[in-house]
């Protein structure tokens, strides 16, 4: 998908902002460009282009979504900032309880980058090792579920775990076979809640 095909969907679903609230700047490809250079990545092609268009939220009513450069706020920083997700991460592969946990599976965690987690804390992310597509640095996606010690197959693409994941049952087919969105009761999943630019009250 190109920028002009991310903002038309987004120009299609609900967005739901926070109450009287800025909402976080949307990163540039400055910014994109010095994470990549920080974290010796090449960051998918179709996820800078979106997160360009979204800035970081949650999408689906199931997902957050991560994005780089909140470092000078803090509470965009603890929240939504993909680097400081990022260096939280790194602790999987190396403390004691998740080496045991996902024995056999911790080279694969360390080289993963991870930018999503969904609604129960579940860490989605990048094997930049499983390439999909070279020319547009698509890699597997993975999510390490709660319950399992390795991280299953999540998406083949960006666009695809949005499609399939965000914005359909691919995340509840680990659980059932079962269509598991009912509209009627959740409303549309085609939502995103764009992370907001404010203080928490204790800052």
């Amino acid at each position: 998908m190109s920028v002009k095909e991310w903002q038309e969907l987004y120009d299609s679903i609900k967005i739901i902002p926070a109450d009287g609230k800025p909402f976080a700047e949307l990163p540039d490809s400055k910014t994109l460009d010095e994470f990549e250079s920080s974290y010796d990545v090449k960051l998918p092609v179709a996820y800078r282009e979106f997160i360009q268009v979204f800035g970081p939220g949650e999408l689906g009513q199931e997902f957050r979504i991560y994005a780089p450069g909140f470092i000078t706020c803090e509470r965009l920083k603890r929240n939504f900032d993909l680097g400081t997700f990022q260096d939280f991460t790194a602790s999987l592969s190396t403390d004691s309880i998740s080496l045991k946990y996902h024995e056999g599976y911790n080279e694969q965690i360390a080289r993963m980058v991870f930018f999503a987690t969904s609604g129960d804390g579940e860490i989605i992310g990048w094997d930049v090792h499983d390439v999909r597509d070279e020319e547009k640095h698509e890699y597997g996606i993975y999510i390490l579920l709660r319950g399992r010690g390795k991280p299953e197959l999540f998406a083949k693409t960006f666009k695809e775990f949005i499609d399939y994941d965000c914005f359909g049952d691919g995340y509840y087919r680990f659980f059932t076979d079962e269509n598991c969105w009912n509209e009627e009761e959740f409303g549309t999943q085609r939502t995103f809640y764009p992370a907001a630019n404010y203080p928490d009250k204790n800052e």
